[in-house]
């Protein structure tokens, strides 16, 4: 392109070129009689992948245009691979992911074997707390945390006797005060995972109530973390629903 033309000039035609997406990743060489350290500089900043003088040998031009298609075709294979190699650390990340699902679905399972009734409780309050979500329009990310607070918020339940957990009648006071444990030791538990710190505080807050009276923190109102609002609707809707030791299931 010659850099000296009427309208728009060479530099405003390179610009114009290497702001457009689809355009910028083709070379450009500027063709000037004018010479200079100033106007070469003002070439490059355009954005200008050479700079010819005239008159301009067409043997050199030609073996200029080369050079620069041959820089082009290395990089369009450079990113090529590097596109393959994103796509294969997604998958990778995707398949460890999926692993790490498995376990916690796992470890879910073995919660809910010790009481047995609320067996798949766990499963349920998940499918409750990520259709409340969808309602909600929670992105991806955040549908995929709650997912896993919600199949872990009762690990805690694994230092609770099966005595207490089965128990037909009704709780001491000295028992429901250990029932009351299992939120903070379910965080004891996932807090060293560290994919699952985040995780951890929702399940510590899942029995949190909005006016303060829950536990074991006392939190109010907004205070609670969001994720653990959505799962103590969930949970609840699910005791109701259930059957228990001590009450028919509710309609």
């Amino acid at each position: 392109c010659d850099v000296m033309m009427p309208g728009m000039d060479g530099h405003a035609f390179c610009r114009a070129v290497k702001a457009d997406e689809s355009l910028k990743h083709i070379p450009v060489i500027l063709v000037t009689a004018r010479t200079g350290a100033e106007m070469l500089a003002e070439g490059m900043q355009a954005g200008a992948d050479d700079y010819i003088s005239k008159p301009f040998d067409s043997v050199e031009l030609k073996a200029r245009v080369r050079a620069l298609l041959r820089i082009r075709r290395m990089e369009s294979e450079l990113a090529l691979v590097n596109r393959n190699l994103k796509m294969r650390t997604s998958d990778l990340v995707d398949q460890q992911r999926s692993l790490f699902l498995s376990t916690v679905k796992s470890l879910a399972s073995a919660i809910d074997a010790k009481d047995e009734y609320t067996r798949h409780h766990s499963t349920r309050v998940t499918d409750f707390s990520l259709k409340i979500a969808d309602r909600m329009a929670f992105s991806e990310k955040e549908k995929g945390d709650l997912e896993l607070a919600a199949l872990l918020h009762d690990v805690g339940k694994i230092a609770v006797p099966e005595s207490i957990l089965n128990k037909p009648g009704r709780l001491t006071e000295a028992e429901f005060a250990l029932i009351k444990e299992h939120p903070a030791r379910g965080e004891h538990i996932l807090r060293p995972v560290i994919e699952l710190k985040d995780i951890a505080r929702v399940v510590r807050a899942h029995h949190e109530h909005y006016d303060g009276t829950g536990y074991p923190d006392g939190l109010k109102g907004r205070e609670i973390p969001l994720g653990a609002r959505i799962m103590a609707v969930a949970d609840a809707y699910d005791s109701i629903t259930s059957e228990r030791p001590y009450r028919k299931a509710a309609s």
